[in-house]
């Protein structure tokens, strides 16, 4: 058994690397030195990981089992957790949280997921959560048109077969607030369908940057205006 444990000093609050590798599992979880500084984040990181390497493991044992009664070749499965910094403001702490997940199919299933933390209220919220009235109107249009344009640079065509929408509700999607100047507020949202979710997995992901707009700062609670800053349009 292959087990490494790195863990990168950065004052109190260190990143965090795990990589174990059995002939069962091939398990990495990793998250930056911004979510170690929050300890109710941290308790939550390390209380999940414990739960994902638990689950991947028995199921990887069961998949292993069934598939010697049968006289077929059983395959390691993988699991990976990667959180990646998107901003952090006076109230909120934002991160992508990427994942990758192998259990002997074709292939693995990569995902992105919003991972938005309330520093005051000590603990995960949705994007929706910081409006007072739902954004979806604002956001909608920006995102239409510009996942028009990537359908259309990876298809060739704008048109997508019944199964996805034409357009779909961004909020459903995953909602990443970033800051990219670093000044304490958000000015981008990230806005990224995972595969199947508006394409085929052959198309990937499909990744919408939208600017925080005056509409948008508008619908915001004011308990979290000052996170967000418009930009000039």
């Amino acid at each position: 058994m292959l087990f490494a444990l790195l863990l990168l000093a950065a004052g109190s609050a260190p990143a965090f690397h795990i990589h174990q590798k059995t002939p069962l599992l091939d398990f990495e979880y990793r998250w930056p030195t911004q979510a170690a500084a929050i300890p109710a984040l941290r308790r939550q990181l390390i209380a999940r990981m414990k739960h994902d390497r638990s689950r991947y493991t028995k199921m990887a044992e069961l998949d292993r089992r069934e598939r010697a009664d049968k006289s077929f070749p059983f395959f390691p499965y993988s699991f990976s957790r990667t959180l990646h910094f998107g901003g952090r403001t006076a109230r909120l702490v934002s991160f992508a949280d990427e994942r990758n997940v192998f259990t002997g199919g074709a292939h693995g299933n990569p995902s992105t997921q919003a991972l938005l933390w309330d520093l005051k209220l000590r603990k995960e919220i949705t994007f929706s959560d910081v409006f007072a009235r739902s954004p979806k109107s604002i956001l909608q249009p920006g995102y239409c048109k510009q996942l028009a344009k990537q359908r259309m640079k990876k298809n060739g065509t704008d048109k997508v077969l019944n199964i996805w929408e034409q357009c779909p509700d961004p909020l459903k999607q995953s909602v990443i607030p970033e800051d990219k100047d670093r000044d304490g507020r958000f000015e981008t949202i990230n806005v990224t369908a995972n595969p199947y979710d508006v394409g085929s997995y052959a198309e990937g992901y499909y990744v919408v940057m939208l600017p925080v707009t005056a509409a948008l700062t508008s619908a915001l609670n004011p308990l979290y205006r000052q996170s967000f800053e418009a930009q000039r349009q």
